[in-house]
């Protein structure tokens, strides 16, 4: 209940979104991708209940998270149904249009505004970086090797997009040849478990995710395992993992953030690192020992 109170309060468009949910006796997700997965979630924390998933013509599956997916065409809507319209940020306007021109009204339809992930995003300019950085130069000059193994498989932490690496690269390059544990939670397409193998030459690697998909991206020395973080039980059980390492870039719900420090940080290894990330800011914590 404690996490469940955090999330709420710092949720940035929580009233809004219950505002809505409220106007209407069903509610529906519009989409099946990044931001419909992460405000599902979001959703459930707030104890809504949500009767199914609408997609356009192109309906690829029946189901999706326990949820059944219908075309637009197949739904027959009323004044009690609310349409949460849970895609990027980019085709947010085309597919509200689209909506509106298949009898949905602007009344019905709430464009969500928190998760905007772009799953193609456009690199990001030398002009966005620190001056210093952007010269090759300042604090972390000498910290390259790990950026630029992440920006050839297309990390979003690497340089390219949000610029991590060089600062995580400071202050682990001391484990780069260890036979070392990684924890990361969150693998999306895989590019930083690809980072962290050709990195780290005896590292194992363990991924947390909740797609199936992410199975795809094992090999010897990373192992995939598919978990919901919000259940404490399951966190608990990777603590047994004892990393030396851990990165939380999963969710980004600030209650699994918190539950995750506060089952995880206590279990790693003397001296281990902890990197997490709140909004657009990284953090790092290093355990005692």
């Amino acid at each position: 209940m404690k996490n469940q109170m955090i999330a709420q309060k710092l949720h940035r468009d929580r009233e809004e979104v219950l505002r809505f949910c409220k106007q209407h006796k069903r509610l529906h997700i519009f989409g099946t991708g990044y931001a419909a997965s992460q405000m599902l979630r979001y959703l459930q924390e707030e104890d809504l209940h949500i009767t199914d998933v609408i997609v356009s013509e192109n309906k690829e599956r029946d189901s999706w998270k326990g949820l059944a997916v219908y075309n637009l065409a197949e739904c027959s809507l009323t004044e009690e149904d609310g349409i949460i319209l849970c895609v990027g940020f980019a085709l947010q306007e085309k597919v509200q249009n689209y909506l509106q021109e298949n009898g949905v009204s602007g009344s019905h339809i709430y464009a969500q505004r928190i998760y905007g992930f772009n799953p193609n995003p456009r690199p990001m300019p030398a002009s966005f970086l620190p001056a210093e950085e952007a010269a090759g130069q300042g604090y972390f000059a000498d910290c390259q090797e790990l950026n630029e193994i992440g920006s050839s498989y297309n990390t979003d932490k690497s340089s390219d997009y949000h610029n991590y690496l060089n600062k995580y690269e400071f202050f682990i390059r001391r484990w780069k040849k260890e036979p070392i544990t990684i924890l990361e939670l969150g693998v999306f397409k895989g590019g930083s478990i690809k980072t962290w193998e050709t990195y780290f030459e005896k590292a194992k690697i363990y991924g947390v995710d909740i797609d199936e998909a992410c199975k795809g991206y094992e090999s010897d020395r990373s192992k995939i395992i598919i978990q919901d973080l919000a259940n404490e039980d399951e966190l608990a059980k990777l603590g047994e993992l004892h990393p030396q390492i851990i990165v939380d870039d999963a969710s980004h719900i600030w209650s699994h953030q918190i539950k995750a420090l506060f089952q995880l940080f206590p279990k790693m290894r003397g001296g281990g690192i902890y990197y997490g990330r709140f909004g657009n800011q990284f953090f790092r914590m290093q355990g005692v020992g």
